[in-house]
């Protein structure tokens, strides 16, 4: 769902990470577009397949409190970085879905820690996610 106000999750099979204390950067509709364009006149003509998603998040381990649980959740979300997930931009509703109401899975393409409040240790964890196939948006509202 799109419309959610809680943090965002990842399902695989019956493990479920909690995304808490992230930011997102959502790109909902990234559409796979044929361009061509007529070598006579230069007119330009547009096939539209379909639309993919994207999503990068900033997680802020530092919430987390003491070290051990920041590493704790840290492996949490980079040991799932080689699996296809179901994600849920907002765990108070459903997974984004494709438009035969299927539940879309989602690579994690890049996963890495980094610094957010300070410059000795990593505090913060990027995870960028990409759709496996179209989805559609107007599946995922509610």
């Amino acid at each position: 769902m799109i419309f959610g106000v809680e943090a965002p999750k990842i399902v695989n099979g019956q493990t479920t990470v909690l995304l808490d204390y992230a930011v997102m950067d959502p790109k909902f509709c990234i559409g796979d577009i044929i361009e061509n364009t007529s070598p006579m006149n230069g007119e330009k003509t547009f096939i539209m397949k379909g639309d993919y998603a994207e999503f990068k998040l900033d997680i802020y381990l530092f919430k987390y409190g003491n070290t051990s649980s920041r590493k704790s959740k840290f492996l949490e979300i980079y040991n799932q970085r080689k699996n296809l997930v179901d994600f849920y931009p907002h765990r108070d509703g459903g997974p984004i879905k494709n438009e035969d109401n299927e539940i879309v899975k989602f690579a994690i393409v890049d996963c890495y820690p980094f610094y957010f409040q300070n410059e000795v240790t990593h505090d913060a964890v990027m995870l960028h996610l990409k759709s496996k196939k179209y989805i559609d948006i107007t599946k995922s509202l509610v």
